[in-house]
């Protein structure tokens, strides 16, 4: 229970973060990605320029389990076509009578990002890669880890 409660701390401190009102920041729905199924996520540049370092924490909630995503990414590119490259880490949250932090996996976003620099429309496509430990004693195979690339689209706000 205190990893869930510091994921979520984490994630609303995320949320919470701007450093003084100036850098870009975006609201997009995702289907599929790093959410599996969809995910609600804000993103924000930590630079005035929108081609830099910046920082994505999203949250999908799903009948029996939700996930948490965080994970810092780069825009690369000129004016309103850029490629999104992202490295962090989704943790899958169960709640079947129990909440319970079942897994945090090394997830990543390699996407084509359309948003203009003054524009407010905001719209991904790519993949989404996960990289999944799996029980050596699971019946999947025996494989001790699991490498998984996730198509995902994105819309949304920039403002």
């Amino acid at each position: 229970m205190k990893k869930i409660s510091l994921l979520i701390c984490l994630l609303f401190t995320v949320l919470g973060f701007q450093l003084n009102g100036q850098q870009a920041q975006n609201v997009y729905v995702e289907l599929l990605g790093n959410g599996v199924v969809y995910s609600v996520n804000y993103d924000m540049r930590l630079a005035k320029k929108d081609n830099q370092l910046g920082f994505r924490s999203g949250l999908a909630i799903l009948p029996e389990a939700g996930y948490i995503i965080l994970q810092p990414n780069y825009l690369f590119g000129a004016k309103q076509h850029k490629f999104e490259l992202g490295l962090g880490a989704t943790a899958l949250i169960t709640t079947d009578g129990n909440t319970e932090l079942e897994q945090v996996v090394a997830s990543g976003a390699l996407m084509y990002r359309f948003q203009r620099p003054d524009g407010h429309f905001l719209f991904r496509a790519g993949l989404s890669p996960t990289f999944v430990p799996v029980d050596e004693n699971d019946t999947f195979s025996g494989l001790a880890r699991v490498f998984w690339i996730w198509p995902g689209v994105s819309f949304g706000y920039k403002f």
